[in-house]
């Protein structure tokens, strides 16, 4: 379904589910709705709300199969962490993209106590991911703390003073990092169905930053759903604003 096909079915969809009773939209408001829309299904999607049994898990998997990105960090790609969150273990920072959503996959390779004999290039070993007020646990417990088999990821900001992510990697004291696999849900690109700069000159409207028209970047057999969720949104906004109006000319 192009921009057009949305935007058009869109006001046909709208128009009928709120018997002409409201406003029409424009092409910007029809954008936020459809992204809003598209993330919401790319949320049960991962999440798996409302489905069940193996056609949804394959379908689920098709769909974000179109959104999986793979990176490899190496050693190279570590950045110094000025203050680490714990001195017990050695810490190393990866800065991410700002397209990182969810984290599907990640492991780790490391020559255990720098110099093994039986690794020399490296052993992969698992990626354990905890929160801070976990750190605290994990330390005291041996069976959680980094070891030859785990290394312990915490997440974090960019150590670059942006906005972008990152996260820290807690390896055993004397071990040699190697690098860093994840695999990764990214953010999807917005809905845009015009070129916002130039159907609404000096207004400086976007869509999560993005200005010119873009097509939905999921497969064709997702855009009816997002459709759908789309004009559910934007119906429930219409009954909200009303309800609001009502109440303030009843008081």
């Amino acid at each position: 379904m192009t921009c057009d096909e949305f935007s058009r079915e869109f006001d046909i969809l709208y128009n009928n589910i709120t018997s002409n009773q409201a406003p029409s939209l424009n092409s910007y408001e029809k954008s936020v709705f459809l992204t809003n829309a598209q993330e919401s299904f790319i949320l049960s999607c991962y999440n798996g709300n409302g489905h069940t049994g193996f056609e949804g898990t394959e379908a689920f998997t098709s769909y974000l199969s179109h959104l999986t990105v793979t990176n490899k960090f190496n050693s190279t790609d570590v950045v110094t962490i000025e203050v680490p969150i714990t001195n017990d273990y050695q810490s190393f920072g990866i800065n991410f993209n700002n397209d990182v959503w969810f984290i599907v996959y990640e492991s780790a390779t490391v020559i255990p106590n720098g110099k093994d004999t039986c690794y020399p290039n490296g052993k992969e070993v698992s990626v354990l991911p905890i929160t801070y007020d976990t750190l605290d646990r994990a330390k005291k417990d041996p069976f959680r703390k980094p070891n030859e088999r785990k290394v312990l990821r915490v997440s974090r900001d960019s150590t670059t003073g942006t906005s972008l992510r990152g996260v820290e990697l807690l390896c055993s004291k004397g071990d040699t990092f190697k690098s860093y696999l994840v695999k990764y849900v990214k953010k999807p690109n917005p809905i845009v169905l015009t070129n916002l700069d130039t159907e609404y000159s000096g207004m400086r409207l976007t869509v999560e930053s993005v200005n010119v028209k873009t097509e939905c970047s999921l497969p064709e057999s997702t855009h009816r759903a997002i459709l759908l969720e789309a004009v559910q949104l934007a119906k429930l906004a219409f009954t909200a604003t009303n309800n609001v109006q009502t109440q303030n000319e009843n008081s």
